[in-house]
């Protein structure tokens, strides 16, 4: 069954608080807000239905711009959320996420809106590729 989030759209009239947490910036926006805690993504995008239009993604590139401590950058190919654009070299697509081919190890699953789940598993062979190549030169992804 299908959950929905009901979001107000109200920018804070308060200085939101901004903290990191693992991957994500948690942003509380204030009491007159609903949800009142945020959590927006290394891709940009909030974890509510607004996504990018949330204004709690303003408030983290605000937090940022003013010298603000940046999250934990996850391990080469772990994807914790989606990435916002297809990384296809000369693609570019917005993704979306797909729950099918998440995995712990791989992280988020998404797909391709110009290429599908073509573009999520040519990425993941370049990934692959480019770990075994960093292991030949001793390198430790």
């Amino acid at each position: 069954m299908l959950q929905t989030q009901t979001v107000d759209v109200i920018t804070p009239a308060v200085e939101a608080t901004v903290m990191t947490f693992g991957y994500f910036y948690i942003v509380e926006l204030g009491e007159q807000v609903r949800p009142r805690h945020h959590h927006v993504g290394i891709n940009g995008e909030c974890t509510c239905t607004l996504r990018r239009g949330c204004p709690a993604v303003d408030q983290v590139r605000k937090y940022l711009a003013d010298g603000g401590k940046r999250t934990e950058r996850p391990s080469f190919g772990f994807y914790p959320v989606h990435p916002a654009r297809c990384p296809i070299k000369g693609c570019g697509a917005p993704v979306y996420y797909d729950a099918s081919l998440s995995s712990h190890n791989r992280g988020a699953g998404w797909a391709c809106s110009a290429g599908g789940k073509a573009h999520y598993w040519l990425h993941r062979g370049w990934i692959t590729s480019m770990r075994q190549k960093l292991a030949r030169q001793g390198k430790n992804v």
